[in-house]
């Protein structure tokens, strides 16, 4: 039986026409989720959100750790909780062509979007809109695309505008002190009530000095062992509260009080981190609580409250490094 050339030529053209669809479908299936899947968050540097013109966050990575605005370290779990959701979007409905004026009408109001920034450059832009309880899913617009879409994180994300949020409380971290041994410069122990166990501790080059505080004289004969290990306790020093919406006010009222401890630590890169503690009153009384502190941190700007046995580790006075 003899095939007719044409009929061949058919064939095969229906079958290249056939794979090149099959190939176009498959790619622009993988482009469509890959605009909520961003691969290697391991080298996303920073995140810009902006809630409105005037309302932004931004989180920069330094190394291995992020910081807020610059100069406070965040916290490890909203920032694994912001990556993911950037890695692992996934569209649950395309926002329908009818709904598309009003999504995109939504979205100009709001103004909430994020940048994600990569190899100094940045990566794309996620505008965030209204979350769906029906489709438990948020309506999110690419850069890189003009069409809308429903997406979520199931167990992780599904109002993305709680992620993409400019609270700074959500991101601090709980920790005042967070330092290896290695990384501190300088401490600096004052007790304004008691100045004669004030101390400064100087770290050059594996050396320590000891110097008595604020007269700055140096002491001798100190134990180099006891200092080693009193460095150690600066790893993990945590906060009970953040006070939101501090008024002028009530700050500048701490800062008329004599603090009962000052702790002042400065790392190899020269960057002061602050503690002024005060002594704490209970509701509506005169009555000294006996176990919650309040205190300054972040250059005076905010207001925190941490336990007594916090601290415990590092209030030291002055005698305690030296040899007997």
């Amino acid at each position: 039986m003899k095939i007719d050339k044409k009929y061949i030529i058919a064939v095969f053209a229906l079958f290249v026409i056939g794979i090149v669809a099959w190939n176009f479908v498959f790619k622009t299936e993988q482009s469509i989720s890959s605009l909520f899947k961003i691969k290697n968050i391991g080298e996303i540097e920073k995140v810009v959100i902006h809630n409105g013109k005037k309302d932004s966050l931004v989180l920069e990575k330094h190394d291995t750790t992020w910081f807020v605005n610059g100069t406070i370290e965040a916290r490890s779990e909203s920032v694994l909780v912001l990556l993911q959701s950037l890695e692992q979007g996934e569209i649950q409905s395309p926002v329908s062509v009818s709904d598309t004026a009003g999504e995109k009408e939504f979205l100009r109001k709001i103004e909430k979007n994020v940048g994600i920034y990569r190899k100094g450059k940045k990566l794309k832009t996620i505008y965030c809109g209204r979350y769906d309880s029906t489709l438990r899913a948020t309506c999110l617009l690419s850069s890189e695309s003009e069409k809308m879409y429903f997406v979520s994180v199931p167990g992780i994300a599904e109002d993305y505008s709680k992620i993409f949020t400019t609270q700074t409380i959500y991101w601090l971290s709980a920790k005042i002190f967070h330092y290896r041994p290695e990384e501190i410069k300088e401490v600096t122990v004052e007790y304004p009530e008691n100045p004669e166990n004030s101390f400064q501790i100087s770290v050059a080059y594996g050396d320590f000095k000891l110097f008595s505080y604020p007269e700055h004289k140096q002491i001798q004969n100190i134990d180099n062992k006891a200092i080693a290990d009193y460095l150690t306790k600066f790893s993990d020093v945590k906060f009970e509260y953040f006070f939101t919406n501090i008024n002028s006010e009530k700050r500048d009222s701490l800062l008329r009080i004599t603090p009962k401890y000052i702790i002042k630590v400065i790392n190899k890169k020269n960057v002061e981190n602050l503690l002024k503690t005060y002594i704490r009153k209970k509701d509506n009384t005169e009555q000294i609580d006996p176990d919650i502190l309040n205190a300054l941190i972040y250059n005076d700007k905010q207001i925190i409250t941490l336990k007594y046995f916090e601290l415990d580790l590092i209030l030291k006075n002055r005698n305690y490094f030296i040899k007997n």
